[in-house]
């Protein structure tokens, strides 16, 4: 079973990441989330940081809001999350909300220029997928575990080369 960090800003994307944490539960993997967190000593950042380093791979969704940068890093911590994992060469699996679909002002940063330059960046570093509803993005999030993972399996590694058996005589 591998663990997955699931990471976006959180109450815009409330449905999203329960979709993308039932697509991790259905193939028998394990889903870290900040909304399992309870009160504790460590600093929010510093938790977060911690829970991505202790996973297998890490789930980015990303609509139209940055996250507020934190006064030490300038970054918000959906940023940080993203590049503490890219820090241990996991892989890293992104889902960007599709530019045409139905978004409500409500769910957006005033200013969203942080917010499209974040998006720029993992547009032009990685292969993503586009979605525009929690069931679609669930349905990517399946496809890109499997085909990384498989369902209950780690890192799927290519078999080592096998010398041909001899052919019967």
């Amino acid at each position: 079973m591998a663990k997955f960090y699931i990471s976006s800003t959180y109450k815009d994307l409330l449905d999203e990441r329960a979709a993308a944490a039932r697509a991790v539960r259905r193939l028998g993997h394990q889903e870290i989330a900040m909304e399992d967190y309870v009160a504790g000593e460590k600093r929010p950042v510093d938790k977060c940081l911690a829970d991505v380093r202790a996973c297998d791979a890490y789930i980015g969704i990303v609509a139209w809001r940055y996250g507020p940068p934190l006064e030490t890093h300038d970054k918000s911590v959906t940023h940080l999350e993203y590049e503490e994992a890219g820090k241990t060469g996991m892989p890293r699996f992104i889902f960007l909300l599709d530019e045409a679909a139905a978004w409500p002002r409500l769910k957006m940063d005033d200013d969203v220029t942080r917010v499209k330059q974040f998006r720029g960046q993992l547009l032009k570093q990685h292969v993503v997928s586009h979605f525009s509803n929690p069931d679609q993005l669930s349905a990517l999030v399946g496809a890109a575990i499997s085909q990384e993972f498989g369902p209950r399996g780690v890192a799927k590694t290519k078999p080592a080369f096998l010398p041909p058996s001899p052919l019967p005589q």
